[in-house]
């Protein structure tokens, strides 16, 4: 592929990607992406480069559909297909993965169809929510000592991928955060499920998992609002303060 087109290798970013959206190594690409740190070309290159690094099975996919091992082209390096990667996956990002959830402008001419499906619309209709994780308790520690936590909140329904995301700030050195702040959710019905994962952010290297809860709204009185303590899954520790009441209207 190393003669392929711009376009033609940012379609296969999309591609692989897409096929992988709900894996750990592509959340956490996804979340990254959206930090101030990886607004230039080159640093959203870097964390694709990583992210397959990290991830074998990833890596692979890459090479199955032909463009190689993305892990071997350095960011750094001077290879003709570093600056061909960088400027594509760039190109992926702006026209396909935008930041808020929506999909990106057409206008370099890529092709419409199917391209929804790492960040597809909000839906519409449904109940707007402010949602507060207030606190966290009994956490893991994931670092030495303690752990830098945040939290990533997820909506999805039965007929959507990912709908919408929010993202707390880091608490430092903590295993009982509090972060108190309001995120908003739109079209919530019934039938969606908000999951909320933690993290322990880590300077170098990957962040490490540390729990996630999933509130499914079938059980949450979307008029009233509800509130109360959620035990984390997939850790040997940890609780969630989760707040959840309707939006204040205009």
């Amino acid at each position: 592929m190393t003669q392929a087109s711009e376009d033609q290798l940012a379609q296969i970013f999309h591609s692989v990607l897409s096929q992988r959206a709900k894996t750990p190594t592509v959340r956490r690409l996804q979340i990254r992406l959206r930090e101030a740190n990886a607004k230039d070309e080159l640093n959203q290159y870097k964390l694709l480069h990583q992210a397959c690094q990290n991830d074998p099975e990833l890596d692979r996919a890459f090479e199955i559909a032909g463009v190689g091992l993305i892990s071997a082209v350095d960011p750094l390096s001077l290879q003709p297909r570093r600056g061909d990667f960088v400027q594509a996956f760039n190109r992926m990002i702006e026209t396909w993965w935008t930041e808020d959830g929506t999909r990106g402008s057409a206008r370099r001419g890529l092709a419409q169809a199917n391209l929804q499906r790492l960040m597809p619309k909000p839906i519409k209709g449904g109940q707007s929510v402010r949602v507060y994780v207030h606190a966290g308790k009994t956490l893991i520690v994931s670092d030495l000592i303690s752990s830098d936590p945040y939290c990533v909140l997820t909506y999805k329904d039965p007929t959507h991928d990912i709908v919408q995301r929010h993202k707390t700030p880091v608490q430092r050195n903590t295993t009982s955060p509090r972060w108190n702040e309001p995120l908003s959710f739109e079209g919530i019905t019934p039938d969606g499920i908000l999951k909320i994962e933690v993290w322990d952010h880590d300077t170098i290297g990957e962040d490490d998992f540390m729990g996630s809860v999933e509130i499914h709204m079938g059980t949450v009185d979307l008029q009233n609002g509800t509130h109360g303590w959620y035990t984390l899954e997939g850790v040997a520790s940890g609780q969630l303060r989760v707040q959840i009441t309707p939006a204040p209207k205009a």
